[in-house]
């Protein structure tokens, strides 16, 4: 299996090959292509080579909000209008604490086996559009009866989604404008309800394929 994001670049390479476009990119089968990169990602396009990872700038040190198992919180984030592709998302926490502290460690240097057991950690604590009574959670329109990944129902429970590819896009969906790398952008807010704790300290994931 092609690996989709280890290197942030474009084209990014189809997770299946044959299908038209857009039938083989990473939205049309959500969590199929393979991520390596972290829960903060990393600079492998340019000439930095910056592995955010490592949280030596000392960043999520202070408590910003308390919550506790079952609230309902609203998450926000802002998405380019250069770079708003659609697609789907998901938000995602892992609860493991031996693995967790490998990435808030500021002497340490997460590995590659290290960034994809955090991928599957990730993948088995997904916060899902469905968990949210009254939420709309909704085939991605470019998905409908195609018979990919994305065109179920199932799918649509657990990501979120913004588009059509020809049609606003994620703009579409938006609550508010903000200011992101290069000029304006368009703010999306979902709602996710905490789950049972299971670990003293947590990630919170996000991946948008």
């Amino acid at each position: 299996m092609k690996d989709a994001t280890t290197i942030i670049s474009e084209p990014m390479p189809d997770v299946v090959e044959g299908r038209d476009y857009p039938g083989g990119r990473p939205f049309a089968e959500p969590g199929v292509g393979v991520s390596k990169v972290g829960p903060c990602g990393m600079e492998n396009y340019d000439s930095l080579q910056t592995n955010w990872n490592k949280p030596e700038h000392g960043w999520g040190v202070d408590t910003v909000g308390t919550y506790n198992a079952g609230d309902v919180v609203d998450v926000e984030w802002c998405v380019s209008d250069m770079a708003d592709h659609g697609g789907v998302y998901s938000y995602r926490l892992c609860q493991n604490d031996e693995l967790v502290a490998k990435f808030t460690d500021p002497e340490h240097t997460p590995t590659d086996s290290e960034m994809t057991a955090l991928e599957e950690c990730f993948q088995e604590g997904v916060l899902k559009c469905s968990d949210v009574p009254g939420q709309e959670c909704n085939i991605h329109p470019d998905c409908k009866g195609t018979g990919w990944g994305c065109d179920s129902q199932k799918t649509a429970d657990t990501w979120f989604n913004c588009g059509p590819k020809d049609s606003g896009r994620c703009g579409a969906k938006s609550v508010g404008k903000c200011q992101t790398h290069g000029g304006s952008g368009s703010i999306l807010r979902d709602q996710v309800k905490m789950p049972k704790h299971t670990s003293n300290h947590t990630l919170l994931g996000f991946r948008w394929d």
